[in-house]
């Protein structure tokens, strides 16, 4: 096991099994990709990092993703866009794909399919949780499958 960084007062630790994880106390709502802005969120992107097999971006209201810290993804050994994640809220574990990079001072976010799939509120507006353990892992050079779906690893 080793601390790879810290953000936001979190240590990021890589595994020996080559899994990474942390907790948050909070769950961010990401709406990037989903084709409408259907929450009409200000800091709407149309684009995620990662593409589907179709070429397009990930829709955030259809497929449960994280969204990786680009200083932690750039550490870590191996291919982190594409890779099997997950994320644990009151005892409720879902599977979901690292489909997104974010902001470098930013930790513990996913899209409204993954928020809706732990029983949250998934709105990016006004949804996740705050003052709540919530638990992440995903595991580099592991590609997901959700929802019948594939995706391709993609190097950053």
């Amino acid at each position: 096991m080793k601390i790879l960084a810290t953000i936001e007062r979190i240590p990021v630790v890589l595994n020996d099994d080559g899994s990474v994880r942390y907790s948050t106390r909070w769950f961010r709502v990401d709406g990037d990709g989903d084709p409408t802005n259907h929450y009409h969120d200000p800091c709407w992107q149309a684009e995620t990092s990662l593409l589907g097999p179709d070429g397009k971006p990930i829709d955030a209201m259809q497929v449960p993703y994280i969204v990786a810290n680009p200083i932690i993804a750039q550490m870590v050994p191996g291919v982190v866009l594409g890779c099997i994640g997950q994320a644990t809220y009151r005892g409720r574990t879902v599977q979901a794909v690292l489909g997104d990079i974010g902001p470098r001072r930013k930790i513990g976010e996913g899209s409204i399919a993954l928020a809706r799939a732990l029983g949250m509120l998934e709105s990016p507006i006004n949804g996740g949780v705050d003052n709540q353990a919530v638990d992440w892992a995903w595991f580099p050079g592991r590609p997901a499958t959700i929802n019948g779906v594939t995706y391709a690893l993609k190097p950053l």
